[in-house]
């Protein structure tokens, strides 16, 4: 019987071996293992797989085991997985999850450069059937926005979080909430979600990360360690997506990355664009509409609905609200000169109602002139 060679490692680090000093053991486990690590990358580079010089270092460094060790298993694990294929598996449980009315959240994390955006795209292009001039409705970059676009999507259809970055400070508890109160809403909605990132995120309800470990341009696909729960299974060989596809969607990552940039440096057009986004949903028309909302109301409303915002963006943002719709109900014709930009249907349309709302006050009786 011929064994793996993780089988080999552990064999070695588990066994005993008679005349053998302790010395000699480790002179073999340096030896064997190295031998081992080498083989194993070689094997994957002799497939297309290519990793970046200093990836190919780490691997081959992450690999070798040089004394017996509380973290050797995990090594030994991880050489296991990149021996194993499990392409198959992957495939058969998005298809396992579908074929029960569930649906599939998955991560994909990694460097730059090694094609992980576009193999989530072939996911979205294949498994749920989205056509390159529908997928601005099926790719974004803001985690809020999430809420407003699962709405549009069939059964059976995907969304992706392209480049999520890692929330930091009061706002990102508020965020990661989102995220796993929208994955356990939609766990039965047959709507997939594919997560990616350079760095992997904490989500309770994924069924499977996916880190790049190389790419074959020239079959063009990208290999990724598959893990669930910390624990590596295999790798996946997930092909790219089509032309077709790519084409429709460096346009819509060129305004993803712009927007990114300018939230990062708190630009205002980002703010500005955070405004006409919010009165986009339907609960902010709502809220509009049961009284005239003041900047305590809008603090309430953003820490809602725009959790990508700080503490001190959130009070600007109200305070900037509240004076916009003032401008709209008494100088609408200014509103432009003021701000730059012309004031969305759904801006106008919730001055309307405050308008309404100031109107109906005036015109209810005090309590003295009831009685």
């Amino acid at each position: 019987m011929k064994l793996r060679g993780s089988d080999q490692l552990s064999a070695l680090l588990s066994g005993r071996l008679d005349n053998v000093t302790p010395e000699d053991m480790q002179l073999l486990l340096l030896t064997l293992g190295g031998e081992l690590a080498d083989r194993m990358v070689d094997a994957h580079l002799g497939e297309g797989v290519e990793l970046s010089p200093l990836q190919e270092l780490y691997v081959r460094e992450r690999l070798r085991v040089f004394s017996e060790a509380p973290d050797t298993s995990d090594t030994i694990r991880l050489f296991r997985a990149l021996e194993t294929n499990i392409t198959s598996t992957v495939r058969a449980h998005h298809a396992w999850r579908h074929e029960r009315q569930g649906n599939v959240v998955w991560q994909f994390s990694g460097g730059t450069g090694t094609g992980k955006s576009s193999a989530m795209l072939a996911l979205l292009e294949t498994f749920n059937r989205v056509q390159p001039d529908d997928l601005r409705r099926h790719v974004t970059i803001d985690v809020p926005h999430l809420p407003q676009l699962l709405p549009q999507l069939s059964r059976g259809s995907g969304v992706a979080v392209d480049e999520q970055s890692k929330a930091t400070g009061e706002g990102s508890v508020t965020q990661e909430k989102v995220l796993q109160n929208i994955e356990d809403q939609i766990r039965f909605s047959e709507i997939d979600i594919y997560w990616a990132s350079p760095e992997g995120e904490d989500h309770a309800t994924s069924q499977g990360e996916f880190v790049a470990f190389g790419a074959n341009r020239r079959e063009r696909y990208t290999r990724f360690l598959v893990y669930l729960h910390d624990l590596p299974l295999g790798y996946a060989n997930l092909p790219w997506c089509s032309d077709a596809m790519w084409t429709a969607y460096l346009p819509i990552k060129k305004e993803n990355v712009e927007r990114a940039l300018r939230a990062a440096f708190k630009d205002t057009e980002w703010l500005d664009e955070v405004v006409r986004r919010l009165f986009d949903l339907e609960a902010v028309q709502k809220a509009c509409g049961v009284r005239k909302l003041k900047t305590p109301d809008w603090r309430r409303v953003l820490k809602r609905h725009a959790s990508m915002l700080n503490v001190s963006q959130i009070q600007t943002v109200a305070e900037e609200i509240e004076f916009m719709l003032d401008t709209l109900l008494i100088k609408p014709n200014d509103f432009a000169a003021i701000y730059g930009w012309d004031p969305t249907p759904n801006m106008l349309k919730a001055a309307a109602l405050n308008a309404k709302k100031i109107t109906t006050r005036r015109e209810e009786p005090h309590d003295d002139e009831s009685t």
